[in-house]
């Protein structure tokens, strides 16, 4: 249930003939990398004190842009009784409704979800999710796929398609600069200072998928921050003697 995953029978189960599409888990329709290593031209020789202090830098760089990972929305099925086809699902599953979130209005916050209480009434009686206040459809990003709203819109099988939003993009920049100092013919001294994601920029892959949850931020122990120290800046110094 993170990203480019989620359960693999259909909503609808009857439509056996009929594929259930979506892009791949691991679809990146965007990637870019590029690396550089740039000699500073001066002091090349290294002579004299001065050469032997701005002589003999370099800068190396990688920087990659790629596409955020798919996900796909999923609800909650507390026991098969809460949600669409209660009984199908309490049979075959055991946590995780096959029926998806529906979407209501995209431009609304993604965390913001409407419950429907009454199938006869204006936008099903819709409440907010979380406060169970009043709500209209436009005001919610998702509403939950029970009974109410299979009843209000006609059918249990109007949810989201698989792998239909993405995460966040990896955007990320790493730098090394090397100092060489020659000391004599045979002796060199090599500092090094490496930066892996210099700009310190965040990263925490997909959100918790489960509206419930408010699809919160957070992609699990495999994109945190807390758990994957490679997303937060990492600076590493070192000297080498060569000879």
């Amino acid at each position: 249930f993170g990203g480019g995953n989620t359960v693999a029978d259909a909503m609808n189960p009857f439509a056996v003939d009929v594929p259930e599409r979506g892009v791949s888990g691991t679809s990146y329709p965007h990637n870019f990398n590029v690396s550089w290593i740039y000699d500073f031209p001066f002091y090349k020789n290294q002579e004299g004190v001065i050469g032997h202090i701005l002589g003999g830098w370099q800068l190396n760089g990688i920087y990659q842009y790629l596409s955020g990972q798919v996900f796909t929305p999923a609800i909650f099925n507390w026991g098969g009784t809460e949600y669409c086809q209660a009984s199908f699902q309490a049979a075959f599953f055991s946590s995780v409704s096959n029926c998806r979130p529906i979407l209501s209005n995209p431009g609304a916050a993604l965390d913001t979800v409407g419950f429907c209480t009454d199938y006869t009434l204006a936008d099903c009686g819709l409440s907010e999710y979380y406060s169970g206040a009043p709500i209209s459809a436009s005001d919610v990003h998702w509403i939950m796929n029970e009974p109410q709203a299979a009843l209000f819109f006609g059918s249990p099988y109007l949810g989201i398609g698989r792998n239909t939003l993405r995460g966040q993009t990896r955007n990320n920049t790493d730098l090394t600069v090397v100092k060489s100092t020659k000391i004599t013919e045979r002796f060199s001294l090599r500092f090094e200072a490496q930066a892996f994601n210099v700009f310190n920029r965040q990263f925490r892959g997909v959100p918790d998928p489960f509206i419930e949850d408010g699809m919160l931020v957070d992609g699990g122990s495999a994109m945190n921050n807390y758990f994957n120290g490679s997303n937060r800046r990492n600076m590493t110094f070192g000297l080498k003697l060569i000879f």
